[in-house]
């Protein structure tokens, strides 16, 4: 079976979509019945996917245009195409696609109006004619029947995974040395990672801290790590103003070794993002052996399972409140710890690839898997 995978989303700082598809482009070739994979970006195809991690983009081909094309049509035409990331190309008349969230939809007002015309020309497209539609979970499957329609057979939810490197337990001294990069070590602090966007909920769970920190007199800090977003520029000011105050401190994007040090020394992580269609931070928290609470909103039950804590971030009297009792509850937070493990261990990117593959076989004999028959 010979696959074709967008690879529009790799890029040096990976945010959750282009770690999706960098998992699935370097774990697919070894799934049973994968004979070839590769990758497709600015219209051309390419063997490897890392040249994108790197902050110097490869130039262009020098391929002679009419070439290009039939080369282009030649290998749409010996492959099935995944769209990692919402769309796939009109090219590919046997494709997948994995569609993350519907926040674009939900929540307009937080993309940029390049995102809102992308989607507005290219979604319906996509959902309408790709032969299948993966989801990250059931609750975004459950919004697709009913905000387009989809039927449920032509879809399948298949759950993300949390890299191994999470579950370590870390060096002491590498941790520390890490930690002295950011002003971090000896500081007893919260943590929260999403891309800085008003969707993620980063000014409700300010606020929730700032009044958290004037109620119980606790000088914890907020740490806030993250890629740049879009439409933030009030979001930075708050980070500024609480920076002001002692309360928080912005990181911007980290290295991975950075990230997961940074999670492990937390003493409680928060996430409370408005809307996601995962949030595999949470699961990562969980991984590194912290205590978290998330928003209850969309699909964030779900994943958290029953582990984390949950409350209305909207209400930030009540979300200071659920901050303080996160980090003052020693039987909860032991108990969390222990229940957070288990569960994200049950997320893991090799049975991410295989699902992934499974709907691709079944596709490929003339089977349209449904979610019944799928363990997703």
């Amino acid at each position: 079976m010979r696959i074709g995978l967008g690879a529009e989303a790799l890029s040096p700082q990976l945010t959750g979509i282009g770690r999706y598809t960098w998992e699935l482009a370097t774990r697919l070739p070894g799934v049973a019945g994968v004979t070839d994979v590769k990758l497709f970006r600015d219209n051309e195809w390419h063997r490897h996917g890392d040249q994108f991690l790197r902050s110097i983009q490869p130039t262009a081909s020098r391929v002679p245009r009419k070439l290009k094309k039939w080369l282009g049509a030649h290998e749409f035409a010996r492959r099935l195409f995944h769209g990692p990331n919402f769309f796939f190309p009109p090219q590919a008349e046997n494709a997948v696609i994995t569609v993350h969230d519907l926040s674009v939809f939900r929540f307009p007002e937080t993309h940029p109006i390049e995102r809102l015309n992308q989607f507005e020309k290219e979604f319906c497209r996509s959902i309408d004619k790709a032969r299948h539609i993966i989801t990250d979970t059931h609750y975004i499957r459950q919004e697709l029947t009913e905000l387009f329609g989809v039927d449920a057979t032509r879809m399948t939810a298949v759950p993300l995974g949390v890299s191994e490197e999470f579950f370590e337990v870390g060096d002491n001294e590498m941790d520390a040395a890490l930690l002295d990069q950011y002003g971090l070590r000896e500081t007893r602090y919260c943590l929260c990672v999403a891309t800085i966007e008003p969707r993620k909920g980063l000014d409700h769970a300010v606020k929730a801290f700032l009044r958290f920190r004037q109620q119980t007199r606790d000088d914890a800090i907020l740490v806030i790590v993250g890629a740049s977003g879009w439409n933030n520029s009030e979001l930075h000011q708050l980070f500024e103003d609480a920076a002001a105050m002692g309360a928080v401190k912005f990181l911007g994007f980290v290295t991975d070794p950075s990230l997961r040090a940074i999670y492990r020394n937390c003493r409680l992580f928060l996430y409370p993002s408005l809307y996601e269609g995962f949030g595999l931070p949470v699961l990562e928290a969980m991984a590194s052996g912290i205590p978290v609470l998330t928003s209850n909103r969309s699909c964030l039950p779900e994943v958290s399972g029953g582990v984390a804590a949950s409350v209305d971030v909207g209400d930030h009297e009540a979300f200071g409140e659920a901050i303080a009792e996160s980090m003052q509850d020693e039987t909860w937070r032991s108990r969390a710890i222990e229940d957070g493990l288990a569960l994200a261990r049950r997320f893991n990117w090799a049975r991410c690839a295989e699902e992934t593959v499974d709907v691709y076989r079944k596709l490929q004999s003339g089977y349209v898997p449904s979610q019944s028959d799928h363990r997703g």
